[in-house]
């Protein structure tokens, strides 16, 4: 049987999805998954520094299908910090991949210029100009 995402009020029963269930719904079941794949790896970040960067890496794209990716990054940042200290690629690599899967006409309605010039160039390393404190 096929799933239905949305309510069906005609009563007739048929799905009007545009998209078959395998296209979207996986990628939103996996996501959970990477969340916590990337958390493990971040709480011992010294045996995974090589694995880390292809996992971001490989599945960068389907943060846009996140239900909530600034507050995930928010979390990581917060909750893992003192690993993060020591490991500023990982760092830098965690917010350029994470927020790097939205749409570049969108980043502006959200981050400043500053941060979305940090996010597009990938070996920029994140420093502020004086005037910014």
């Amino acid at each position: 049987h096929s799933e239905c995402f949305q309510f069906d009020a005609s009563g007739t029963g048929t799905m009007s999805a545009a998209m078959p269930m395998h296209f979207g719904n996986i990628c939103l079941r996996l996501l959970p998954v990477i969340d916590l794949t990337i958390q493990r790896m971040l709480e011992n970040p010294d045996p995974y520094q090589s694995i880390l960067p292809k996992v971001l890496e490989y599945y960068k794209p389907l943060y846009k299908y996140h239900q909530y990716p600034v507050r995930f990054l928010y979390t990581l940042m917060h909750y893992y910090n003192t690993s993060l200290v020591k490991h500023p690629k990982i760092r830098n690599l965690l917010v350029s991949s994470i927020l790097g899967s939205f749409k570049h006409d969108t980043l502006s309605l959200y981050f400043s210029p500053l941060l979305i010039r940090y996010i597009t160039d990938s070996n920029n390393e994140w420093s502020h100009p004086p005037d910014y404190w």
